[in-house]
C-alpha cells in the first residue's frame, strides 16, 4: 500500500486524467475529489466504467500517454487493471486502486512494475495539487 505522503499528486505534469473503475460510487468520489482541486480545473478528465470503453477511447483519441495520469481499478468487471496497465505500458503514470491491497501476489506485481498500489480506504487521502 502506498504511503500517505505519496498521495499528493502534482498535476502540473499532466494534460489529462483517466479514471477506469466499474463502480459508480468510486467514479463519483473521484469526480468530487477532482472538483475540489483548483489544479484539476485546467485538466481534461475522462471516466470509464469498463475495459472496452477505455480501449475504444485510446483508439479514438490516441492520447499522448506521457502527459496522462491513469487511475485504474484492479477489478474492472471481468477484466483486471493489471492487464490494462501492462498492455498500454502505463506503469510510470498509473495508480492501481483496489479493495485487495493485502493480496501478496498483487503487492508483488505492483512492486515489480513500480506501480503504486492504493487501497480504496485511502481514497479520502488523495490530494491533487
Amino acid at each position: 500500500m502506498i504511503d500517505i505522503e505519496k498521495l499528493n499528486i502534482n498535476l502540473q505534469a499532466y494534460d489529462r486524467i483517466v479514471i477506469v473503475d466499474d463502480d459508480d460510487l468510486i467514479r463519483a468520489s473521484w469526480k468530487l475529489k477532482l472538483s475540489q482541486s483548483q489544479a484539476s480545473r485546467e485538466i481534461e478528465t475522462f471516466y470509464f466504467a469498463s475495459r472496452d470503453e477505455f480501449d475504444q477511447a485510446i483508439q479514438d483519441h490516441g492520447w499522448d500517454q506521457d502527459r496522462t495520469l491513469f487511475i485504474v481499478d484492479y477489478e474492472i468487471g471481468d477484466a483486471l487493471g493489471t492487464q490494462l496497465i501492462e498492455q498500454y505500458q502505463i506503469q510510470s503514470r498509473c495508480y492501481l486502486v483496489t479493495g485487495h491491497s493485502d493480496d501478496a501476489a498483487l503487492i508483488r506485481w505492483c512492486a515489480d512494475q513500480s506501480v503504486p498500489l492504493v487501497a480504496k480506504s485511502q481514497l479520502a487521502d488523495f490530494r491533487f495539487c
